[in-house]
């Protein structure tokens, strides 16, 4: 059941990334469970390039907190697209 929302909420994220390229000077920011990035990651792949996944996490826990970044995802499970998102989202896709 994890597995399955990280993976919504992945494909939630990045469903308007298919084929997107991946984002240079992105940095690493705060710590994530493995886990969960590894899940966000796979997810992720379904619709988008490996480069642009990885570019979302990565401006994500640059921007985000683990415990914000929950809140962001149950918000997405609802799909209710923080406003904020769209700053991640364009910062990784048209590369």
């Amino acid at each position: 059941m994890r597995r399955l929302r990280r993976g919504l909420v992945g494909t939630l994220i990045l469903g308007t990334l298919a084929g997107a390229a991946g984002c240079r000077g992105c940095e690493r920011g705060h710590a994530y469970p493995p886990e969960v990035v590894d899940n966000f990651i796979a997810a992720c792949r379904a619709s988008a390039s490996e480069a642009s996944c990885r570019c979302t996490i990565d401006q994500l826990r640059r921007l985000y907190t683990y415990e914000e970044f929950q809140v962001i995802e149950q918000r997405l499970e609802a799909r209710d697209v923080p406003p904020e998102m769209s700053d991640v989202l364009a910062a990784c896709s048209g590369r």
